[in-house]
């Protein structure tokens, strides 16, 4: 009898030790698309903008603006220090997507009349500081990879603890046969470290390529 009441209690312990279900509990839907307005900048800056960046060809370069703050040029008196903000660019920037093409996101900003461009993750850790915002934590977790769905608590979700932040969002893990997205539960540390606390395959399509 004691090895059976035993022989239960571990089984028992695995099963639920090895649980690897995504709880939503206590966690808020993501409502925006870009929710990026309200950044907390770790460095003094008298305005800035994240781009959206569309690449369709060396010549077709279509940007969008999805966050700004501040005042540009608020010392000038002409246009050249506006057109030398507005103009750039780079060649390349942070969390590259829209596969068989390429888009990403950048970031510039203006402090003490000099611009700077914001275009790798390691630019971008620097310039936010301590992750200590909602916003900012959507930003570090799409700029490595991460991506999430609006209203959809399912595949993307996020939630304030004591000292980090947690969220549930997605990531394309294959490329080609299969085309592969799993979803994970990630804790988001105020210095930028990602831990992944939970995964499972979200949706697995065996007979397609990006």
């Amino acid at each position: 009898m004691k090895i059976s009441i035993l022989f239960f209690t571990l089984v028992l312990f695995v099963s639920c030790s090895t649980d690897d279900t995504i709880s939503t509990k206590g966690f808020e839907p993501i409502s925006e698309e870009y929710p990026f307005h309200d950044l907390d900048p770790g460095i003094e800056n008298n305005y800035w903008e994240l781009v959206y960046a569309l690449v369709n060809g060396p010549n077709d370069f279509n940007e969008k603006i999805i966050g700004q703050n501040g005042v540009l040029c608020a010392s000038e008196e002409d246009d050249m220090c506006k057109e030398e903000f507005n103009n750039l660019k780079p060649e390349y920037g942070f969390a590259p997507s829209c596969l068989p093409g390429l888009c990403f996101y950048y970031l510039k900003y203006q402090a003490d009349n000099e611009n700077n461009l914001v275009a790798s993750t390691d630019d971008l850790l620097q310039f936010l500081g301590a992750i200590n915002t909602k916003e900012e934590a959507l930003l570090w977790i799409r700029a490595n990879d991460y991506y999430y769905r609006i209203n959809d608590i399912d595949g993307g979700a996020i939630k304030a603890t004591n000292s980090s932040f947690e969220l549930i969002v997605l990531k394309t893990v294959s490329y080609c046969t299969p085309i592969q997205t799993n979803r994970y539960h990630l804790k988001l540390t105020a210095n930028g470290d990602i831990e992944v606390l939970k995964e499972k395959v979200f949706s697995v399509d065996k007979n397609s390529c990006v």
